[in-house]
């Protein structure tokens, strides 16, 4: 939780300097170029770290060449397909023209679009490793690396925005992942990667898709948003939309950070799925009701400090965004419950189905009512999905009641 925090409310910072050194048309470009980076390096992960999770425990010894096939693999596939989007994107919306006009934009988005494959990868197989203090390292390297690019930049008067944000972004990744092989090789264990169990893509290719669809279902609806803004409205008002999005998605976190852990837990010990699921279940809606309240309250105030226009435009759409946080908190046990079990086609077709009604609602709403019918859209859609989801959660977490042991038993730690 902390990880996803930190990177996120250090990211804020990263988009307080940029909307006050730079015009909204190069701030909505670079925020909808790096959702693209990070929804094609979700694409490129092919689910192999959320497998990892489930198979590194069973495969004592060989934990790290498993990792480094996973590693190598989602890389270089998040540069084939960044490479592809620069290309084919400025067909699509005149919007994305800098993609092809800008070398080191260009090189940015295929670079960023690479690490960002690896940096998903290895830091799902950290949390199967119970290795979250390395994670939480990663991530704040990554978010504060970006973060002191970009002041550096503007300090020496850099003046090509679009270059600076986007390059700030994928450096600091590349300083991220080489940080963990510089730990990894200081502890003697960057050998162990090689060679690497490309098995692991190979032999369990069902399963690793299984968990890649499911992951993308779940991830797809909130890294096009940006894009869909950008293409149906314009990159100036997606700089607006991006920054309230962004202030949703940091209290987001919380109950996804919580099912991680839950399933992560539930995966070795699969009774421990309603006690366990009650807690995170409990905490992610409290956690959910605060940062609504929270948002509906300050959100106003801080989008005011990166300017009157983003605070004018977005305040109101940021009020109806917070209220998605209740659903979220449904849809993330309810996938939680579909892994532990085993049912990652079910749990697909389900949250698949979910993220179509996202985009289509937020689509339709943003053309007929900008942003504000944008977030209404989004915010009908998604109560309708929990309201699906919720019998689900319920027969999984809520209805099992806890083990009451037999009549005369011993209840002592010594009793036969």
């Amino acid at each position: 939780m902390a990880s996803q925090v930190l990177t996120a409310g250090v990211g804020f910072f990263f988009w307080f300097v940029a909307a006050r050194r730079f015009d909204q048309e190069s701030v909505g470009f670079t925020s909808g170029a790096i959702s693209a980076m990070m929804l094609l390096g979700a694409l490129s992960t092919l689910g192999l770290g959320t497998l990892l999770i489930r198979e590194m425990p069973l495969s004592p010894g060989r934990e790290h060449r498993m990792l480094g096939a996973a590693l190598i693999v989602s890389a270089l596939l998040g540069g084939i397909i960044g490479a592809a989007f620069v290309l084919l994107a400025p067909a699509v919306s005149p919007e994305f023209a800098p993609l092809t006009q800008d070398a080191g934009v260009a090189v940015s988005v295929i670079v960023g679009s690479s690490l960002t494959a690896a940096g998903l990868n290895i830091d799902q197989a950290l949390i199967g490793l119970l290795h979250p203090g390395l994670q939480l390292l990663r991530n704040v390297v990554a978010a504060g690396g970006r973060l002191a690019l970009l002041i550096a930049g503007v300090l020496v008067g850099w003046q090509a925005g679009n270059d600076l944000m986007l390059g700030s972004w994928s450096l600091a990744l590349l300083l991220s992942l080489a940080l963990l092989a510089l730990l990894a090789l200081q502890r003697g264990r960057l050998r162990s990667v090689f060679p690497p169990a490309w098995e692991v893509v190979d032999l369990r290719r069902s399963t690793a898709l299984k968990h890649h669809v499911l992951n993308l279902s779940i991830q797809i609806p909130g890294w096009v948003m940006p894009l869909m803004t950008v293409a149906v409205l314009s990159a100036a008002v997606n700089a607006r939309f991006y920054l309230a999005w962004l202030l949703v998605g940091l209290a987001s976190f919380v109950p996804s950070a919580f099912t991680w852990s839950l399933y992560a837990g539930s995966a070795r010990d699969r009774s421990s799925l309603a006690r366990n699921g009650r807690i995170t279940l409990g905490l992610s809606l409290i956690a959910a009701v605060l940062s609504a309240l929270g948002l509906w309250v300050l959100g106003g105030p801080v989008l005011a400090l990166l300017g009157s226009a983003y605070a004018t435009v977005a305040a109101g759409p940021l009020r109806i965004l917070s209220l998605i946080l209740l659903p979220t908190v449904i849809k993330a046990h309810f996938v939680t419950v579909h892994r532990v079990r085993g049912s990652l086609t079910a749990a697909s077709i389900v949250v698949g189905g979910a993220g179509v009604l996202e985009i289509v609602a937020a689509t339709i709403g943003a053309r007929l009512g900008g942003l504000t019918g944008l977030s209404i859209g989004l915010l009908v859609a998604m109560t309708i999905e929990a309201i699906v989801m919720l019998p689900t959660v319920y027969d999984a977490i809520l209805a099992p009641l806890p083990a009451v042991a037999p009549a005369g038993a011993d209840p002592s730690p010594g009793g036969e």
